[in-house]
């Protein structure tokens, strides 16, 4: 048999020049998987980075800021995530209850882009008991028999069915919280709509009502003094005392203080307090919760 010189060595180059392309072909591979995996792991990154925004904004509602803003207007807020990104979260106000949560995140190498959303609802914090008067110490014995905790509307209003009878007073902190104070101060100071689209009044300082008729969402930061026959229709927060002075007056839906009492020589009328739960506007719309929505890649 005779031997064709040279076809050895084309085979040895055929072997050599296949097995150079499959070595490529895999490094190829390789390396786009090594890129694919860094892209998701920037990208799960910086939606860390994005939830972590959101989160840092609800778990700390700034109260001052975002509660004062009108309908329309936003708040921005950034910072640096935990894992070196950062974030960047626009809060948007749509009305007197929602909130338009926008969050971008970036990660380290600021690649890549994430944005999560939510819609945030303020909800009231609502006291621990319920009751006409809810003071933070015990009433003396004749005022506390002056507060009527049967649930009845105002005289003209129409209204969803009783709660029945709750306690007259009930003694408890909320109007010395300095959340829950805070949240209702800033909607009174933005004189938002209060009980049935009624007014909503905030006093920094002691304030006396002398006569004549209220409604709404009244707001104290002192003390508060009942005189003049006053009649109040609503939910009253006062962060002091409330008093009664003289003919007094009548307050009638919720009312929240600090301390409650009669001063000398007082006489208001019975019931001087009288729970009702529509007149107060029951259940108010002032703590945060929220609600996601999808997330959107950048």
């Amino acid at each position: 048999m005779r031997r064709e010189p040279g076809f050895a060595l084309a085979l040895v180059l055929v072997a050599l020049v296949l097995i150079g392309a499959l070595t490529a072909g895999a490094l190829f591979a390789a390396l786009q998987e090594l890129r694919g995996g860094r892209n998701r792991q920037a990208a799960l990154n910086a939606a860390a980075a994005a939830e972590e925004g959101l989160l840092a904004v609800l778990g700390a509602w700034d109260t001052r800021t975002l509660n004062t803003l009108a309908a329309g207007d936003s708040s921005v807020r950034s910072g640096v995530a935990v894992g070196g990104g950062s974030y960047h979260v626009t809060a948007t106000r749509l009305d007197e209850s929602y909130f338009l949560l926008a969050s971008e995140g970036r990660d380290a190498t600021g690649a890549a882009r994430q944005a999560v959303g939510a819609f945030a609802v303020l909800a009231v914090p609502e006291p621990d008991s319920l009751a006409a008067l809810i003071v933070g110490s015990p009433p003396s014995a004749v005022l506390a028999a002056l507060a009527d905790g049967a649930d009845a509307a105002p005289d003209g209003w129409s209204c969803p069915p009783s709660l029945g009878l709750v306690p007259g007073v009930a003694v408890g902190a909320a109007a010395s919280d300095s959340v829950f104070f805070a949240a209702v101060a800033a909607l009174a100071q933005r004189g938002a709509a209060g009980v049935d689209s009624l007014s909503a009044a905030f006093a920094p300082g002691d304030l006396t009502l002398d006569g004549g008729r209220h409604s709404g969402l009244l707001v104290v930061g002192g003390d508060l003094f009942i005189t003049g026959g006053a009649e109040v229709i609503g939910t009253v927060v006062v962060r002091g005392r409330l008093g009664f002075l003289g003919m007094g007056g009548r307050l009638t839906g919720l009312v929240l203080a600090a301390s409650a009492v009669l001063l000398p020589g007082a006489s208001p009328p019975a019931p001087a307090i009288r729970f009702s739960r529509c007149a107060a506007g029951m259940p108010g719309p002032w703590s945060c919760t929220a609600t996601h929505w999808p997330r959107v890649s950048a």
